[in-house]
């Protein structure tokens, strides 16, 4: 993966990487049977759920329909993957299992049994609300 000449990684590498693992996803799909669906969204996705510093999931609830299964839910999904920018030094990836109803945030620096603090635990908290949101929505 690619940096820029500051030696920084951008949001537009991540997404362009993410977009990657995206068409390699589909692809093997294509060929074996019963490979699991993921989604692996944007780097924007976290930027727009906490527009105004508090979650506003009317801002991401249209990205659900864009998933890329079948019938356009989240919950047809083994994992929805969202990569999310700490302090604008540092990526993680937001991982949540769907049927194994668990959220993780996997950080690199962070050492093993490590505690989520700041916005590592603001965005876990972001994606287990955005779920919760989509399952009341789907109940209705």
């Amino acid at each position: 993966m690619a940096r820029l000449r500051s030696g920084w990684l951008h949001d537009e590498v991540i997404n362009a990487f993410h977009f990657l693992l995206q068409e390699r996803e589909m692809r093997l799909r294509q060929q074996i049977l019963n490979w699991p669906t993921s989604h692996f969204a944007n780097s924007f996705f976290f930027p727009k759920m906490f527009e105004d510093g508090r979650y506003l999931h009317e801002s991401v609830k249209r990205w659900a329909r864009n998933i890329g299964t079948p019938e356009g839910s989240v919950f047809d999904l083994s994992a929805l993957i969202v990569p999310a920018n700490i302090g604008g030094l540092h990526w993680v990836e937001v991982v949540a299992f769907i049927k194994e109803k668990c959220v993780i945030v996997f950080d690199s620096l962070a050492p093993e049994g490590a505690r989520l603090v700041g916005d590592a635990l603001k965005y876990r908290d972001g994606m287990l609300l955005f779920l919760e949101s989509q399952a009341s929505e789907r109940d209705v």
